[in-house]
């Protein structure tokens, strides 16, 4: 019995499209594989910037408690090395949780935080303006341990927060081992 012509026709097109579509799907790779045969996955580290302390008795610099974490989170992004989790659904589980200050984290706190969000470590920072000046307080805590991994601060002109974000984000990065950002990123 002979098959038709159309019919070939067609379940032929229908291979060629199909073979188009697939090369248009991103392709799995394989992990790579160590010596002994194992396979070796990448995983990127997650990070939560949590929203930063005013340490100043004045409330008219409120809206820099979520500025520098909203700007250090976009700077931690850059590059793709980390994994960093979106200011709103840290804000989210921060609310549910119900959890204390951020500078009195206790193991049980980064516990469920890591569990709400499964991250690795979380940014505590504090900030205090004064005489024109502001310093940047930063610690990197593991979640769910509690250790801290990385401390340090910086000093810039309240004229100069873009860029005093931009250093302590590069101190971090490097801190952590985490690739510098190229110029062409910091450019973008």
């Amino acid at each position: 019995r002979r098959v038709p012509f159309a019919a070939l026709a067609v379940l032929l097109a229908l291979m060629a499209i199909g073979a188009a579509l697939s090369s248009l799907l991103p392709v799995a790779r394989q992990p790579q594989r160590e010596g002994n045969g194992v396979a070796r996955v990448a995983v990127r580290p997650a990070i939560a910037v949590l929203a930063f302390k005013n340490l100043s008795p004045a409330d008219d610099r409120r809206w820099l408690d979520t500025a520098f974490a909203e700007m250090m989170t976009t700077d931690l992004a850059e590059g793709g090395a980390l994994r960093v989790i979106r200011g709103e659904a840290v804000s989210q589980a921060w609310r549910s949780l119900a959890l204390p200050d951020a500078s009195g984290l206790s193991p049980a706190d980064l516990k469920r935080l890591h569990g709400a969000l499964g991250v690795n470590y979380v940014v505590v920072g504090a900030y205090l303006p004064l005489g024109g000046k502001m310093r940047l307080d930063l610690r990197v805590v593991q979640a769910p341990g509690g250790e801290t991994v990385t401390s340090f601060a910086d000093v810039g002109t309240e004229a100069e927060l873009f860029d005093l974000v931009s250093r302590t984000g590069s101190k971090l990065r490097k801190s952590l081992e985490i690739a510098e950002l190229s110029p062409q990123q910091i450019r973008e």
